[in-house]
């Protein structure tokens, strides 16, 4: 049993490891829309959350009084903050249509209702550099899948009983 579940391992080893090589990762570029002064709650929140876990009896009790406040301070500007983004947003898009500039309108679209293009991931050739081609990128998965699976037969087949 040991055996098959190392075999597994290094299977799925050789997966990731190529899979890592020849894609590489996706990379998202996502704007975070809360303020310094937010992430700064955070910070202290969970710092409150980790005293909270260590604290017993009376220690206890205020603890998690300053942890709930501090939570409701937190989710107030978090809100706030997603609110004023939200509204910068709106008014940029509002902008943009009023230049007749539909590309910022539509990407602004985009990005707030989340719906992303079907543009394929990139993919990378041998040497590290990316294939922009679709056409290219096909033949590049074809010789990578031809190299991986192009292996001799095995020299013990499996058995495999029939039932019935």
């Amino acid at each position: 049993m040991d055996d098959l579940d190392e075999y597994c391992s290094q299977v799925q080893d050789a997966f990731t490891n190529t899979s890592e090589q020849i894609l590489g990762y996706r990379k998202t570029a996502k704007k975070s829309w809360n303020r310094v002064e937010t992430w700064k709650l955070i910070e202290e929140r969970k710092r409150l959350q980790q005293g909270l876990l260590s604290s017993q009896g009376e220690q206890r009790i205020a603890a998690i009084t300053a942890y709930r406040a501090k939570n409701k301070l937190f989710k107030t500007a978090a809100r706030n903050d997603k609110k004023t983004y939200l509204e910068d947003k709106a008014s940029e898009a509002q902008e943009a249509a009023f230049r007749g500039d539909t590309q910022t309108l539509y990407r602004i679209t985009r990005d707030l209702t989340r719906i992303n293009s079907s543009q394929p991931s990139t993919v990378k050739d041998e040497h590290g550099k990316l294939i922009t081609k679709l056409e290219d990128q096909c033949k590049r998965w074809a010789n990578h899948f031809k190299t991986i699976l192009n292996r001799p037969d095995p020299e013990k087949p499996a058995y495999i009983e029939e039932k019935g």
